[in-house]
């Protein structure tokens, strides 16, 4: 669901980063946990949906927030789909309708493991 996501992303935003601004899709089975932190000044936060996710195992992508929310907002349907091979590659996103035969292109940020 596009809107839904789309709040999400922009909620976990606020404690990302300020340079950075990355926000961390963790995907495993039927969810998706969207998690942002800051060390610098301690924040944290992070929320969970329902998804289909048809890839094998968990995986898990960064995408600069600000960015991400763009592409959502822009998007005219009320679902989309995200495409992935790599962490590091970059992601398609699709709306899904009659007549969106279009796809944005946003390339991922590298996730560092904390800790």
């Amino acid at each position: 669901n596009r809107a839904e996501f789309q709040e999400i992303v922009k909620r976990i935003s606020a404690f990302a980063n300020n340079r950075t601004r990355q926000v961390r899709l963790a995907m495993d089975g039927g969810s998706v946990e969207i998690s942002a932190s800051d060390p610098s000044t301690g924040s944290e936060s992070r929320e969970s949906f329902a998804i289909t996710h048809e890839g094998e195992g968990p995986f898990n992508i960064g995408f600069n927030g600000q960015y991400l929310a763009e592409v959502l907002n822009m998007c005219p349907s009320e679902e989309v789909i995200l495409k992935m091979n790599s962490p590091v590659g970059a992601c398609i996103i699709e709306p899904i309708g009659e007549g969106l035969d279009f796809f944005f292109l946003l390339m991922p940020l590298r996730l560092v493991e904390e800790g």
